[in-house]
């Protein structure tokens, strides 16, 4: 088994992985560190004990705009449906691993301001050329 030598920093930002089904349905965690490991067994962070769940199966890095996960297990996540081997990720979003489905959340998360506003120039360009 792996053993991380990355330093794992406090990130008061308030994100949370909610358990959208399986087994652990409705199950939430608190995610204030920096960095985690999901997996089916110790030493992974986030322990899920089921078979369709690598023994470490990705590893979640918590930025305060956004989640990074990257599977480490060869078997596969998906994001929104769609087959990723990294991927940020935003509250909302929903995560399969496995059987499971989890989503992401965070109160205190604020989106990044659009490249293109309404009202501007470019904006209404934009939305001329794809009228």
């Amino acid at each position: 088994m792996a053993t991380w030598s990355v330093p794992v920093n406090p990130v008061p930002q308030g994100w949370k992985l909610r358990v959208l089904s399986g087994t652990s349905l409705g199950r939430e965690f608190d995610l204030p560190l920096s960095r985690y490991v999901l997996g089916s067994q110790p030493p992974s962070s986030i322990v899920i004990p089921d078979p369709s769940i690598a023994p470490e199966h990705i590893v979640i890095e918590i930025e305060k705009d956004h989640v990074k996960i990257t599977d480490c297990s060869g078997h596969g996540v998906l994001v929104n449906g769609v087959h990723v081997t990294t991927a940020q990720v935003v509250p909302g979003d929903h995560v399969t691993v496995g059987t499971f489905k989890f989503e992401f959340s965070n109160p205190n998360f604020v989106p990044k301001t659009p490249l293109v506003q309404p009202g501007s120039l470019l904006y209404t360009f934009t939305t001329l050329a794809l009228t």
